[in-house]
């Protein structure tokens, strides 16, 4: 297992394990729009090949995250998402992990946002050390700091 630097033809194979307009909500946030067009969602996601990442098993994809920086010493984690025959095995915490790496070689804070609903996630990131800045989340939406 092993974390590499994404491709458009990686993210072509993310996308497929996304198959309706919740799960595009839950992954993407409100800037992704549904259905997914590949060339739109480059852009909609701001994707480049030195913020994405994909988390591999013996060459197969288990999942797929960003790491985008926001400001000094700061980066945000995005768009995490594991694929579905692989959910509940653990690659999401080790993806997750990775990047909280990759993140703190840039930054001392790393923020993510996480809709509450969406509870597996919501268990993940705190297992990771992520607690909730209640100051800046919504009702619907919560975000995660790690110092």
């Amino acid at each position: 297992m092993k974390i590499y630097h994404a491709t458009e033809k990686n993210l072509e194979e993310v996308v497929s394990w996304i198959e309706t307009k919740q799960d595009c909500r839950f992954w993407g946030g409100p800037s992704v729009s549904y259905p997914i067009r590949l060339e739109a969602l480059i852009e909609e996601i701001s994707f480049r090949t030195d913020n994405s990442y994909v988390y591999k098993v013996k060459e197969k994809i288990m999942a797929f995250g960003q790491v985008i920086k926001k400001t000094e010493g700061s980066n945000h984690l995005a768009r995490i998402i594991t694929s579905p025959d692989s959910r509940g095995k653990g690659y999401g915490f080790e993806l997750c992990n990775a990047l909280v790496s990759i993140a703190k070689e840039s930054g001392d804070m790393i923020t993510l946002n996480v809709y509450r609903t969406n509870q597996a996630a919501v268990s993940l990131y705190e297992k990771l050390g992520f607690t909730e800045d209640k100051d800046k989340s919504t009702d619907e939406n919560a975000l995660m700091v790690k110092t």
